[in-house]
């Protein structure tokens, strides 16, 4: 993404990789996945990249929110963002019903943000939690995840919706 007119040029980019073990919610399912993200010098904060919950940006590390009251005041969030997760998750279907699913999950993600502002963390950052997922048939999952920083103890709940 870029920015030409009026004013400075700025670009953003976003480069990933994803693996899923089935596409089915049946059964064991294991998801794995990374990238980088980065800003340019002369991007806005508004469109640098950041790691929390899911909340305020894309990348996932559900042991700690980005925003406080509105407000982004450090955390993993900078012009440069690498980041990876992976998740186990183990589907089951209630006998009284097949349009639901439901699995407990187990996670682990990693996010590091350099060139950030001046109170970011720019340390590797790695959480870990356990949730649940409710899939719905054809409507996408919804999940709640209780997860904490190994690194320095902070903990998060969120909830959230994927496709």
């Amino acid at each position: 993404a870029g920015w030409r007119g009026a004013g400075q040029r700025f670009a953003a980019a976003d480069v990933r990789a994803h693996w899923r073990s089935r596409a089915a919610t049946a059964g064991t399912v294991w998801l794995g996945g990374g990238g980088y993200q980065f800003a340019s010098g002369a991007a806005p904060a508004s469109v640098w990249p950041g790691a929390d919950t899911g909340h305020a940006r894309g990348v996932l590390l559900r042991g700690h929110r980005l925003l406080v009251d509105g407000i982004i005041e450090g955390g993993v969030f900078g012009r440069r963002v690498a980041f990876a997760s992976g998740e186990g998750q183990y589907w089951i279907q209630p006998r009284r019903t097949r349009l639901l699913r439901v699995a407990p999950a187990v996670f682990i993600d990693l996010a590091r943000a350099t060139r950030g502002l001046s109170s970011s963390d720019s340390r590797l950052h790695y959480d870990a939690g356990a949730g649940i997922r409710i899939a719905l048939l054809g409507f996408g999952v919804l999940r709640a995840d209780l997860a904490r920083g190994l690194r320095d103890g902070s903990t998060a709940f969120s909830i959230g919706w994927q496709r």
